[in-house]
């Protein structure tokens, strides 16, 4: 039996969305080495309709093993690295590396505020995100910055480069990062709170009107440490 086909059978149960992520960046990356960016285009190479394939990279149908070996034997993709993450993107890893760092990440839809926090919650599907050009690898999302709180490190308008960490593990203090929290999501520097089972969230812009304030660790979903800014005018 194959590797592929033994981390399809024996691997972890990941989220919908961390595996849609992955099986799209495999698709770009194996494609773009071959000059296609059609979806029509990537279905017809595979053999498939272009409903069912846009069907399948955007959630709405099942993704199935016969689609993933399917990938594998095709187009080179190594199944393992979209199930789970682990190894490269494609089999050939020499491929990969022709591509020069190149990679893309989904752009959130909705702007990490620098201010309080706002009584709503959002939900994204990072399917149907627009994506940009990250000059750093192992990024998971960049997310717009509005306001002035995080001023002049983070300016409003740019966009942070952002990773997922396991908060349970380390978070290094004094540090920026991208709280996902149940009132949306928040850009801020970290410290500990004297509050017990909260963090507390620091601006850089020293304004009295940007207060430090804490959130319940109860509140968070995610946290994600901020490792780039694009500057966007």
């Amino acid at each position: 039996m194959s590797d592929n086909k033994k981390n399809m059978e024996n691997g972890e149960n990941p989220s919908q969305n961390e595996v849609l992520i992955r099986l799209n960046e495999a698709l770009r990356t194996a494609f773009h080495r071959m000059g296609v960016q059609k979806k029509s285009e990537m279905a017809k190479i595979l053999g498939y309709k272009s409903p069912y394939f846009s069907g399948v990279t955007t959630g709405k149908e099942k993704l199935s093993n016969a689609f993933l070996l399917n990938l594998s034997a095709k187009i080179g993709v190594n199944t393992a690295w979209v199930l789970n993450g682990t190894g490269s993107i494609l089999l050939n890893k020499e491929a990969e590396d022709d591509l020069n760092g190149f990679c893309t990440v989904p752009l959130v839809p909705i702007s990490a505020h620098g201010g309080s926090l706002t009584n709503f919650s959002q939900s994204v599907s990072v399917t149907d995100c627009e994506r940009v050009v990250s000059p750093i690898k192992g990024i998971d999302v960049a997310v717009p910055v509005s306001g002035d709180s995080m001023a002049p490190e983070y300016p409003n308008g740019s966009v942070v480069l952002v990773k997922r960490i396991d908060p349970e593990a380390f978070i290094e203090w004094g540090k920026a990062y991208v709280l996902d929290t149940r009132n949306g999501l928040v850009l801020k520097v970290l410290v500990p709170s004297a509050r017990n089972g909260a963090v507390k969230c620091l601006s850089i812009n020293t304004s009295p009107i940007f207060a430090p304030f804490d959130v319940d660790k109860t509140d968070i979903y995610n946290i994600y440490a901020v490792k780039g800014l694009i500057a966007r005018k």
